[in-house]
């Protein structure tokens, strides 16, 4: 009985292994069944992802914000920090074009202002993404990476021309003389001299030891420059001359053609006087120069000392009208009209002028200690 009964328990553990056998198999074989225990994993995944690549796009559009923000002056050390972008993802060969044709994108955008090294910067950016395209196209890793790193080098060889020639080009490049009993004159519009401020040249008078005069009249070109107010300067027997003209031309709607040939007629009639000249760089939007940067071009071409756009742009940063101004708070370099200065913006622009003249002529132009204010 006891045989009986044991030889039947374990026929029926032997069928029920085998059904449980059958049962695992068909299970097994089923599709959900291999993707449960990772589909929790999966969708984790799938969010980190789109997380990621909606953080990439965010910070993309906030560097390419900043970027057409950035002043002229500015400009190589802003294509820097593309480069740097573009050097740090090329191993993870990801994303490196991307910086690479926006940097680029932004710089046509942004109507600089024709430069040999800006031009020389632009072919190689086009000719490295253009090359990376077609490897890419062709799917050759070796000549891939091997490329990368010829590439890289090449931008950054760029890059340093570049900077090089957007400062050293943007000075005075001839000696100069200081003249004892001539004075510095300044000529310009509502930036140079606005009523109960006086104007930035009564305070460059108490940074340098030569006599300053100030010949700024609100609302004036350089059209009116040339055609009214030209014999009155050279009167004054200037030793040099500070230009600050080229916003009413642009308000006004003349051409950058016809504004260029006024201060470059006016240049020359001053240096035909046996004067130098300082000119500074004017402002005439936020994003992209309308005028595709004419001061730096003119700076470049006639040799003559240029105070970048960081001056006025500066009194616009901190102006009680418009942000980011309007949130920082005081103190503030302007008007209530957002754009002409105040008695701290006139500062800041004379210590510009100032920095400019040390430039030039050394610290002899400057007050020494005995000179006083």
């Amino acid at each position: 009985m006891c045989k009986i009964q044991g030889r039947h328990l374990a026929e029926i553990a032997r069928t029920v292994r085998q059904v449980d056998q059958r049962l695992y198999a068909q299970v097994s074989s089923s599709k959900h069944f291999n993707q449960w225990p990772t589909m929790n994993v999966s969708r984790k995944s799938r969010v980190l992802r789109s997380l990621l690549s909606v953080g990439r796009s965010i910070l993309l559009c906030l560097a390419t914000a900043i970027s057409l923000l950035v002043w002229n002056n500015a400009i190589p050390w802003m294509i820097a920090a593309w480069l740097l972008a573009f050097t740090l993802l090329v191993p993870f060969r990801r994303g490196e074009l991307v910086c690479l044709s926006v940097c680029l994108i932004i710089l046509v955008a942004k109507r600089l202002t024709p430069a040999p090294g800006l031009l020389v910067l632009l072919g190689v950016m086009f000719a490295v993404i253009a090359v990376r395209l077609w490897i890419r196209f062709k799917k050759s890793t070796e000549t891939s990476q091997q490329h990368a790193w010829v590439s890289v080098l090449a931008l950054w060889v760029a890059w340093v021309g570049m900077t090089y020639d957007w400062y050293a080009f943007s000075h005075c490049r001839h000696p100069v003389t200081l003249h004892p009993d001539r004075p510095v004159v300044c000529i310009g519009d509502s930036m140079t001299s606005l009523g109960k401020f006086g104007g930035y040249p009564d305070d460059l008078q108490k940074l340098i030891a030569r006599p300053v005069v100030n010949l700024g009249i609100g609302g004036t070109s350089a059209k009116q420059a040339v055609e009214e107010h030209l014999p009155y300067l050279l009167q004054h027997n200037p030793q040099v001359v500070v230009i600050e003209f080229g916003a009413h031309d642009f308000l006004r709607g003349h051409s950058r053609a016809s504004t260029k040939a006024y201060l470059e007629t006016l240049i020359d009639k001053v240096r035909a006087n046996g004067a130098e000249v300082v000119l500074m760089e004017i402002p005439r939007a936020y994003l992209s120069d309308p005028y595709w940067g004419l001061e730096r071009e003119i700076a470049r071409q006639q040799d003559v000392e240029l105070i970048p756009d960081s001056a006025m742009r500066m009194l616009f940063l901190r102006s009680p009208t418009y942000p980011p101004g309007t949130w920082l708070g005081e103190p503030y370099l302007t008007d209530d009209t957002g754009i002409h200065a105040n008695a701290r913006g006139q500062l800041v622009l004379a210590a510009a002028v100032a920095k400019a003249l040390e430039r030039m002529y050394g610290p002899g132009i400057l007050c020494g200690p005995a000179d006083g204010n």
